[in-house]
């Protein structure tokens, strides 16, 4: 876009530096009860409509030194901060060196009362039993993972094919065994919708099973990212539709008409139809209550059978 400035590649010196709290320190400002921590930058993978390797510079993952991250954390901790919140493009691509950080959080006897958490979610091949262990014992109370879609062939398209449900299903048994999913929302999944040539009837098929399996799904909405493969592939139809870059945010549905134009009027696409997809993940989340969802006799269960199974996919 020609407004705008995109800066690729990174500065390690600076990177390597803690968040700065100094504006905090004038005025009537206090210290935040949270903070972010950067332990990795990068990410092997080139998912089409992922920015992390253009932002990054390269596909190399470079990790940062857990004396460092440990630094921050005391620092940050003897400024009341009690929640430390991991921003990471692939936060386990530095697995050992995340195990050694946990390690020394639980050593350390100081450090008491602190929650962790990875809002980004965590590549679900690279989890394992002890890593998961150590999460809990650390402080982490809850996990995202990453499904996004069910359907191989929409993960094909846009290169995302370094996983598939066995191994999904493989890493929720070691959640649960590790003691997450006792209580509501401590396992969530992440249900990407909005991509260009989609299916609406494939979200739903997504969302029933990932509340069949945690019975927390986030809905997240699909943003195109200028720079990335799938942006390149549609740059024709962005410059058509005169988007900016404020366009392109997810609650807008950039690619909403692209989308209609696929389907050949054969379904009257509307915002409408995307929010409604939004409200039956939220609702799903609100009447199973992290629970596997079972189709019995119940009121809830006739309800929700009702609704999905006189779904009409927009291709049919």
């Amino acid at each position: 876009m020609s407004t705008d400035l995109i800066i690729v590649g990174e500065i390690p010196d600076a990177s390597n530096l803690d968040l700065d709290f100094d504006l905090y320190k004038n005025g009537d400002y206090t210290f935040p009860s949270y903070t972010i921590l950067t332990t990795t930058r990068g990410c092997p993978h080139n998912c089409s409509y992922c920015a992390a390797r253009i932002i990054n510079g390269s596909k190399k993952v470079r990790i940062r030194n857990a004396d460092m991250v440990m630094k921050e954390i005391r620092s940050k901790y003897a400024q009341g901060v009690r929640e430390f919140c991991f921003y990471e493009d692939n936060i386990l691509m530095g697995r050992d060196n995340l195990m050694e950080i946990l390690t020394r959080i639980i050593e350390d006897k100081e450090l008491k009362h602190i929650e962790l958490h990875a809002p980004e979610g965590m590549e679900i091949r690279l989890l394992s039993p002890e890593l998961l262990r150590l999460m809990r014992t650390a402080g982490f109370k809850k996990i995202y993972l990453p499904l996004e879609t069910i359907h191989w062939d929409v993960n094909k398209r846009w290169n995302r094919t370094f996983y598939d449900l066995k191994d999904f299903e493989r890493a929720i048994r070691m959640c649960r065994d590790a003691g997450f999913g006792a209580k509501p929302q401590e396992l969530n999944v992440f249900v990407l919708f909005g991509l260009p040539g989609e299916d609406l009837q494939n979200v739903y098929d997504t969302a029933v099973y990932a509340s069949s399996q945690t019975g927390s799904v986030i809905p997240m909405l699909f943003a195109p990212v200028p720079g990335t493969d799938l942006y390149r592939e549609f740059d024709d139809y962005f410059e058509e539709q005169g988007f900016d870059f404020q366009h392109l945010n997810g609650k807008l549905i950039p690619m909403l008409e692209y989308n209609r134009i696929q389907i050949h009027n054969r379904y009257n696409l509307t915002h409408k139809d995307y929010y409604d997809v939004e409200n039956f993940m939220i609702r799903i989340n609100q009447r199973v209550r992290n629970k596997p969802f079972q189709f019995g006799d119940g009121r809830v269960n006739r309800a929700f059978r009702n609704v999905y199974t006189n779904y009409r996919s927009m291709y049919v």
